[in-house]
């Protein structure tokens, strides 16, 4: 069976139709949303948006006034808390330049 140009572009059509809701993520998340998939507790995420770490703010279109935050702010503040490995050679051109580590 041999598939023609229409058959080809119909099945791709309806993987990408499957498929994009899987790859759009969205921008804003809820509290309870980003506490889940960035591992932070909700308090710290509150606290976090008051002080100017992140980006979140009470939505005031919700009747609660429910918290959303900002993807790409919680993906850099995450980023952030990674430790910067340093190896013995850049430690001891540091020392030797007199840089301090």
């Amino acid at each position: 069976m041999q598939l023609v140009r229409a058959d080809i572009e119909a099945l791709a059509g309806m993987v990408a139709k499957e498929l994009a809701p899987l790859l759009q993520k969205k921008r804003w998340l809820s509290l309870r949303e980003a506490a889940a998939e960035y591992h932070i507790g909700e308090h710290r995420l509150i606290a976090a948006a008051k002080i100017g770490k992140i980006k979140g703010f009470q939505d005031k279109d919700t009747k609660r006034k429910d918290w959303i935050f900002d993807r790409e702010s919680l993906e850099d503040y995450r980023n952030s808390q990674v430790p910067v490995i340093i190896t013995h050679r850049q430690k001891a051109l540091a020392i030797l330049s007199g840089e301090r580590i």
